[in-house]
């Protein structure tokens, strides 16, 4: 097996891992400490982005069919077939899980332009639009709390965007290179990591979040 893209996996408890792994049709495992596949826990076209519910008894992951992009959710207790969640004709990826596992935040587009959307885990009610606007953006990260979700908004380069729970996005930060992978700090959400190819490769850096504030001020 294979991996089939850079960060199609997700870390669980125990020190176990849930990665996409095969060209097609791929399968998502879960493989120990020494790379062991333990159990297969889905199969079929493309899968990929698999995230880790926070109670860990959940994942999210997408699945490519006839050219169609969805989310599907896998329970790793009943161990019950996956259930679709996503049923537009758009492509669907990226999702992640907010802190209390109650919703799942995504990607939703076409090539270029993708808006962020919310919607029940569960699959229950209707889909919530977080954003809009003509460029692609992709969900990152909730604070531990809920109130910030870190996004990338890629216009002419890839840029470090923040929504705040019920306000209007801003930019975060902003440069002439690409940055992205942001990731709050946990508990208390101080900080915000993040990739950028600043120096010529990818590397890992770090700003002080204040919220509301770009990280040009926050000091």
């Amino acid at each position: 097996d294979r991996v089939i893209n850079p960060a199609e996996y997700s870390a669980g408890p125990g020190g176990l891992l849930v990665l996409a792994t095969g060209g097609r049709p791929s399968r998502l495992v879960w493989r120990d400490g020494s790379g062991n596949v333990i159990e297969e826990l889905a199969s079929g076209d493309d899968l990929g982005t698999p995230r880790i519910s926070p109670d860990g008894h959940r994942v999210a992951f997408v699945r490519i069919d006839r050219e169609n992009m969805d989310i599907y959710v896998a329970d790793l207790v009943q161990r019950s077939e996956p259930r679709r969640l996503t049923f537009d004709s758009a492509m669907d990826r990226y999702p992640i899980w907010s802190p209390d596992g109650a919703t799942i935040t995504f990607s939703s587009g076409e090539v270029r332009s993708f808006d962020l959307l919310r919607k029940a885990a569960d699959g229950t009610g209707g889909v919530e639009r977080l954003t809009s606007e003509p460029s692609a953006q992709h969900a990152m990260d909730w604070s531990a709390d809920g109130k910030h979700l870190s996004f990338t908004r890629n216009v002419q380069g890839t840029d470090l965007m923040v929504l705040p729970a019920g306000g209007q996005p801003y930019i975060f930060l902003q440069t002439n290179v690409s940055e992205g992978h942001s990731q709050f700090s946990p508990i208390t959400a101080r900080w915000l990591a993040y990739s950028s190819d600043d120096s010529g490769r990818r590397e890992i850096y770090v700003k002080a979040f204040v919220p509301g504030k770009p990280a040009a001020d926050a000091r």
